[in-house]
């Protein structure tokens, strides 16, 4: 599988190592693989026996090369990053059933993504995609600097899973004030020489202001020619091939457990910040996992809604709230989501990017 980005109009394509390195492409787009592989319902049946380790290995495997990683890599991969102790769950994830339906009868289920080390969504991509980030440079025998911008879990999540590894240096930004003071502890209290923590004040769009600077460091050559960087945010297409996998864990979760059958279609409903579970979710559809169209639910910040209801896509004033994990004004990878609907127009997105003022 090979990988072009969101803002292409030259044909070019890259590694999935190179795109999990670089994190941003060189014209400042997002990686999204070439093609959408399919699932088959005669694939999902044989998945439904799957643990989540095993699923993960399954999902993974479309988007990545043999070439580029072996499978008992892969495996090995995700075995670390996953294990044991890490998460207390012994599924990795676990699913609970709403004792109240809703009116209309609909049964509710719900799926834990707080058993990882930092109790936070984040985790269930982090560790593998650092882990990956990791073995790509040990490989190569070079060192990055990872720049991490948090509204509160990627950066204790990206911090658990650097802590110790020698290839990275792990820099998390997080608006002062503006996150938990479990967030900060997180992040401040590791006893690590490779993580560093730093708390940015006037920050007027919060975790937003942060992605502005991460944005312009990659964008400044003369600095990334001296300085390696490296991006663990959702802008990596990484943490996207991880999160599509827990879509299809819970689908099958309820044929495995004769609460639906297979082929029946079920209604995701998730929380969107910066629009990359969603993105998951609807990759996933794409991919043929019977399912509705994802419901994306914000908080006050709800660029995501304005764009859907108006069609103009632009930066507003930061509301804070108590879910500042996505207290986020730009749900930056709406972009790969457009790439791929328009048929993957680069030159469109390039042009709609400039006029909105939302990279």
């Amino acid at each position: 599988m090979k990988y072009t980005s969101t803002r292409d109009v030259d044909g070019r394509v890259s590694s999935f190592e190179d795109a999990i390195l670089k994190g941003l492409a060189d014209d400042g787009g997002y990686f999204v693989p070439l093609e959408i592989p399919r699932v088959s319902i005669e694939t999902l049946e044989r998945w439904s026996k799957l643990n989540y380790k095993e699923l993960a290995f399954e999902v993974c495997s479309m988007y990545i090369s043999e070439q580029e990683l072996s499978r008992d890599e892969l495996k090995m991969l995700i075995e670390k990053s996953f294990k044991e102790g890490a998460f207390t769950h012994k599924d990795t994830v676990g699913m609970q059933t709403l004792d109240t339906p809703l009116k209309n009868g609909t049964q509710v289920h719900v799926l834990e993504l707080f058993h990882g080390p930092t109790l936070a969504f984040k985790d269930m991509a982090m560790g593998f995609l650092v882990n990956l980030v990791d073995h790509f440079l040990t490989k190569r025998g070079e060192h990055r600097h990872i720049l991490v911008a948090t509204t509160g879990d990627t950066g204790p999540a990206a911090a658990y899973a650097s802590q110790g590894l020698k290839s990275v240096d792990c820099w998390t930004l997080y608006p002062k004030g503006l996150i938990s003071e479990r967030q900060e502890r997180q992040m401040t209290t590791i006893v690590a020489g490779n993580v560093h923590a730093i708390g940015v004040s006037e920050c007027p769009l919060g975790g937003d202001s942060l992605d502005e600077v991460v944005y312009a460091l990659f964008a400044d050559k003369e600095l990334t020619d001296k300085v390696p960087l490296g991006s663990v945010n959702s802008i990596n297409w990484g943490r996207i091939l991880v999160q599509l996998v827990h879509y299809f864990y819970a689908y099958l979760h309820l044929v495995r457990t004769h609460t639906v059958q297979l082929g029946e279609h079920v209604v995701f409903s998730v929380p969107t910040g910066g629009f990359g579970n969603s993105l998951a979710g609807a990759l996933a559809k794409q991919m043929g996992l019977p399912t509705t169209p994802i419901v994306c639910a914000t908080n006050a910040n709800d660029a995501f809604d304005k764009l859907l209801h108006t069609g103009v896509f632009h930066k507003q004033a930061l509301n804070v709230s108590v879910s500042s994990a996505i207290d986020i004004v730009i749900p930056y990878n709406f972009w790969r989501y457009m790439y791929i609907s328009l048929g993957r127009d680069g030159a469109r997105v390039r042009e709609w990017v400039c006029v909105s003022g939302c990279f």
